[in-house]
């Protein structure tokens, strides 16, 4: 993996004792060549150097971006209510970032991934066509996406209307269908890391996978709020069909009720209890999967007040081979009203997700055989305090510290010895639609998970050694452990990061008006570049200078500037060491040339013209080669000025063109065979031959 360096906060850790001295934070950002679509690998990837260890790691997926709405004939204010944008992304890199510049990329990677999944995958199909559907579903899902450019040169939503799916919620653009796959390869990536390095293959213990469209409303066979596929479940039927995984725990902390991975749980749990005993098994293995979530019941999907909907998000059941607990939101005044809720509801969700993994474990074990367990947890940040007021119409939220402390009892849940997690905690996208709450959720919930147990962290250190580790130092021998700061998303700081962020306007320095006597920007970048390189000049032999020192916020955003990618991501620019003669046509958008330049040079280089040969070296060279075609054309001004004056242009392709033809007004007028002018050429008549030599 390609290394990075950040440099570190300013902000010592609470609780430590003694002055904080930090080592150099790295970023491990690299792409994954495994796992590449039909296991080709995509032209020009090349692998990146290996990164440092870290426990908790970050997936992206540039593909993420392309899920676009692109529908024809939409009106700005139509355009304004598309909240699922490719921007959600980019806001969640500028959360992962801060975290990573927090907490140093000992304690958190971050990696991008080209691995592609497919629509017709075992897990997808076993989330989406086990119920008797035979894949229909995700049959039509692909005809839909490979349909959209045509439905919309015809001006058609690409959406079909009768099938009530809501088209103001669910849409398509021409590359959806690499996002979903996108999403389905970077989930993979994420449970593979997670479940490798907790087989004692790796360090990874937990992931957090940033990717779009969300996937919790999606049932088996019905797309609904924004999602397509239900990118969690996926990530379970990939853990139990390549890593053996038995049981698994769904926290869902999005403002809606998941109701599609409610729906898509009951399912699977009816066909594993069918399946034992049963000589007929599915295809793929099916784990067994608790759901517990934390919504609003006002919101979508109750919002329009169906009594099915209503008592799906309501439901408490521990029977008949089902585990679902719902709890709802309840409003608050003061912070502290706030976490007194918190932990005497909203911390039963925990609770009970611990009661039934020691109580299944303990059901196994009684028949000779262990789990193999994880915490799966649908991501949401549309709760949050600083969502838009679109989504926060029936003000039910939670403070941003919500997300860091939900997801650090998580992390304590899945390393509890009883859950038969072992530490395995995979964290998936989902909700979250203003800047601000994803930015601010994804930070406080990346902190959160990337905390350590006092009993993490001392086995930790001991196996990288006191000299390389990068734990944080203190004057006393000691090390921390719980060290972040909640302030770290105090709207002070989040203001600030925002304020790096912003477009400035250009500044008009008063004077005089420009003319083309002014200093360009190149002439005042030279003059600057000279004047540095006389003060590097005069830099001797002596010490060199201190680092320098460089706010967080800056190295955030200096940092997410190599994660965003560019606005285009199907043209590439033409790479700087080709010249010009040697880049395609699309991809320079420049006139082809003649010859070549030299290496690197992307400049147009003026074609050498050959001199016009002479009369008498015409004459020798239609000798030499026996040229006896004729020397003039009907309609063509063949006077031997022009001839000898007239220099012909050069088209693109080297050749010259023909000669402008002349219309004939009246007769051609008689040939002459008079003899040859002093010149020693023979004039002859338009449009007659030659006479024969004599």
């Amino acid at each position: 993996m390609h290394t990075l360096s950040t440099s570190s906060t300013s902000t010592p850790p609470p609780g430590g004792s003694g002055r904080l001295s930090r080592k150099s934070s790295l970023l491990g950002l690299g792409t994954e060549k495994k796992g590449i679509k039909d296991g080709e690998e995509k032209e020009g990837f090349r692998p990146l150097s290996p990164q440092p260890p870290a426990l908790t790691a970050v997936i992206l997926h540039d593909a993420a971006y392309k899920h676009k709405f692109s529908r024809p004939k939409t009106n700005k204010a139509e355009l304004a209510t598309i909240v699922e944008r490719p921007e959600r992304i980019t806001a969640a890199i500028m959360g992962i970032c801060a975290a990573q510049t927090r907490l140093g990329g000992h304690k958190l990677s971050i990696h991008k991934t080209r691995r592609l999944g497919s629509l017709q995958d075992p897990e997808v199909m076993l989330v989406h066509a086990s119920g008797g559907d035979k894949g229909r579903w995700l049959n039509e899902l692909t005809q839909l996406c490979n349909g959209v450019d045509g439905r919309h040169r015809r001006g058609e939503c690409e959406i079909p209307l009768g099938n009530g799916w809501n088209s103001g919620d669910l849409y398509l653009g021409p590359n959806s269908k690499e996002a979903l796959e996108g999403c389905v390869g970077a989930v993979y990536d994420a449970v593979d890391r997670v479940f490798t390095g907790a087989d004692g293959a790796g360090v990874t213990r937990r992931a957090f996978v940033a990717i779009r469209p969300p996937g919790h409303h999606c049932a088996q066979t019905t797309p609904s709020g924004f999602c397509w596929l239900n990118n969690v479940h996926v990530g379970i039927a990939h853990a139990a069909r390549v890593h053996g995984l038995t049981h698994a725990v769904i926290l869902d902390i999005d403002l809606h009720h998941g109701d599609g991975s409610q729906a898509i749980a009951w399912h699977l749990n009816d066909l594993l209890k069918k399946a034992q005993g049963s000589k007929l098994q599915p295809p793929s293995p099916v784990p067994k999967v608790a759901y517990f979530s934390l919504h609003d019941i006002e919101s979508f999907p109750c919002e329009t007040g169906e009594p099915e909907k209503i008592r799906d998000a309501s439901v408490d059941l521990d029977a008949r081979g089902q585990m679902i607990v719902n709890i709802h939101l309840k409003k608050y005044h003061t912070p502290a009203e706030f976490w007194e809720v918190y932990e005497t509801v909203y911390s039963r969700l925990l609770s009970r997700a611990k009661e039934w993994l020691m109580r299944e474990m303990d059901n196994w074990r009684r028949g000779g055989k262990e789990i193999k367990a994880a915490v799966f947890i649908s991501a949401g940040f549309d709760a949050s305090e600083h969502e838009m007021i679109g989504m926060q119409r029936h003000k039910v939220h939670v403070p941003t510290g919500f997300y860091a402390r939900f997801a650090r009892e998580s992390v304590a849940l899945a390393e509890d010895e009883g859950t038969g997690c072992n530490g395995r905690v995979v964290s998936v996208l989902e909700g979250g639609y203003s800047n601000r709450a994803i930015m601010s959720g994804v930070l406080a919930h990346l902190v959160g998970l990337a905390y350590e147990t006092p009993a993490r962290a001392m086995f930790r250190h001991h196996q990288t050694h006191r000299g390389i580790s990068e734990e944080y130092l203190y004057e006393d021998g000691g090390f921390a452990v719980d060290y972040y700061d909640p302030q770290w998303w105090d709207i002070e700081h989040l203001v600030e990061l925002e304020n790096k962020t912003a477009k400035r306007p250009k500044k008009v320095v008063p004077g005089a008006p420009v003319n083309y006597l002014s200093a360009t920007a190149a002439s005042k970048a030279k003059v600057e570049t000279k004047v540095l390189v006389k003060q590097a000049a005069r830099v001797g032999n002596g010490p060199p200078p201190p680092p320098v020192i460089i706010d967080w916020a800056t190295a955030t955003v200096d940092l997410s500037k190599r994660l965003i990618p560019q606005e285009d991501h199907d043209e590439q620019p033409p790479s700087p060491t080709l010249s010009v003669a040697s880049t395609t046509r699309g991809a320079s958008k420049r006139h082809s040339v003649a010859g070549h330049g030299d290496e690197g040079h992307t400049r147009m280089v003026l074609r050498e013209r050959k001199p016009k040969p002479t009369v008498v070296e015409e004459r020798a060279a239609s000798k030499a080669g026996g040229d006896r075609r004729r020397k003039s054309v009907a309609g063509v001004v063949t006077s031997p000025a022009v001839i000898a004056t007239t220099t012909a242009p050069i088209t693109r392709s080297g050749r010259v063109p023909p000669m402008q033809r002349i219309p004939s007004r009246g007769p051609s007028p008689a040939p002459s065979h008079g003899p040859p002018p002093a010149g020693g050429r023979r004039v002859v008549s338009m449009g007659m031959p030659p006479p024969p030599q004599r």
